[in-house]
């Protein structure tokens, strides 16, 4: 029976480090972050990267209306732990940007997303950030965050994550890396992604135990 459930496909949360799990002090490092100022739009400071910081959690709880809540399996992260960048900034405009970046494995996921401010979409890929919105997919321009649905509005269930959306072997085959591009105004600005189960790997897992199912009944009638 070991031997049968060695066989079993791996999980696919395994894929992508949840945010805000892999730790040394406030520091995720199994996240970077890439960010700079914008000006119209375009980067004008130089972007920097380091390890992203994990938002400290008092703060996740206490916005009204509040984020999608930390969790055991993952946690906010941004650009330093209280998600607020020095300055005066209009608010809900696009002041800064982030771009975070995981390594991921080589078998299809599925992940979900909550930011705050703008979500501009994900890509695949290798080398550095790219700071600028082209060639990244799914949900560029959106607004989320808070409890925002992808698509801006308010509403029930709130909070909320984005729909699961799925990493492909096309995905995977541009390269290793998984990047997020989110705008932010420079006051509470954060990112969280946590992956869920891909459909065909319950189903194949689902296929695996119903498997052992008549080895257990041999060895009941044993």
């Amino acid at each position: 029976m070991a031997a049968a459930l060695l066989a079993l496909p791996s999980a696919a949360s395994a894929q992508m480090a949840n945010t805000g799990q892999t730790q040394t002090g406030t520091s995720d490092n199994a996240w970077t972050v890439t960010f700079c100022q914008l000006t119209a739009g375009v980067c004008s400071t130089t972007p920097t990267s380091q390890s992203a910081q994990i938002i400290n959690p008092s703060l996740v709880g206490s916005i009204a209306p509040t984020w999608f809540p930390d969790g055991s399996g993952a946690q906010w992260i941004g650009q330093n732990t209280s998600a607020t960048q020095s300055g005066s900034f209009t608010q809900a405009q696009r002041n800064f940007r982030y771009v975070f970046s995981t390594t991921i494995g080589s078998d299809p996921f599925q992940f979900a997303y909550n930011t705050d401010n703008f979500f501009n979409g994900w890509m695949t890929g290798t080398g550095p950030a790219d700071m600028t919105t082209v060639g990244y997919a799914n949900g560029t321009g959106s607004q989320s965050g808070f409890c925002r649905s992808p698509d801006g509005s308010f509403g029930p269930p709130c909070p909320m994550l984005s729909p699961p959306i799925s990493v492909t072997s096309a995905d995977l085959a541009k390269g290793s890396t998984i990047y997020f591009s989110v705008d932010g105004d420079g006051t509470t600005d954060g990112f969280f992604a946590v992956t869920t189960p891909e459909p065909s790997s319950m189903a194949l897992l689902g296929t695996g135990l119903f498997g052992l199912v008549p080895l257990i009944r041999r060895r009941r009638k044993a």
